[in-house]
């Protein structure tokens, strides 16, 4: 007698099965049918979790992949805010100004490459290989963690995109807010 594939519960599947079809069927409605397919959806795959903790317990992770795999989302992350300062100076005339205005940008980027690279990076390897339950640190550390990490690297560099184009004019409060407090979400996430 065949019997098929057994499925089990999982943050896996019900990501898979419930909560994806929820966000594309929330995508194709409007206003608040949208939010609310989405929230519910939301709500299923944070609750998921805590529901398979017991199993999530058992599963184990190579400590090195998956830290060198989020630590290539921030590359590419920073890497787009390169590509977003220069596409911001793309046909201006380079002033001496434009000019300071991009070396300091490429500084701060790399300087927040330099600062996960050089603290993050290793302490996220040893959190996982250390780790009683693994699925706990990679949850809230690499997961929840790293989109942090990534919306604060979106905001800097929407924030430099903004001081390169215009390097001369006085900073409004919303662009500065995106670079001060980008920078400070990212400076924070390692606290």
């Amino acid at each position: 007698v065949f019997r098929g594939p057994r499925l089990t519960v999982n943050a896996f599947s019900v990501a898979l099965f419930v909560t994806g079809p929820l966000l594309l069927i929330g995508g194709l409605l409007d206003g608040g049918w949208r939010i609310g397919i989405w929230a519910v959806a939301a709500l299923i795959d944070l609750a998921v979790p805590r529901l398979t903790r017991r199993k999530l317990a058992l599963v184990h992770f190579d400590p090195a992949h998956l830290p060198e795999r989020f630590g290539l989302f921030l590359i590419v992350a920073l890497g787009e805010t390169i590509v977003s300062v220069g596409v911001a100076v793309r046909g201006d005339e380079l002033s001496a100004a434009r000019l300071a205005a991009v070396a300091a940008a490429f500084v701060l980027a790399c300087g927040l490459w330099w600062v996960y690279f050089h603290f993050a990076a290793s302490a996220v390897h040893h959190a996982v290989a250390t780790a009683a339950v693994q699925t706990d640190i990679i949850r809230q550390v690499l997961a929840y963690g790293h989109l942090g990490f990534i919306a604060s690297v979106v905001a800097v560099a929407v924030g430099l995109a903004e001081v390169v184009h215009y390097p001369t004019k006085h900073l409004h409060f919303d662009v500065a807010g995106l670079l001060i407090g980008g920078t400070a979400l990212y400076l924070a996430l390692f606290g």
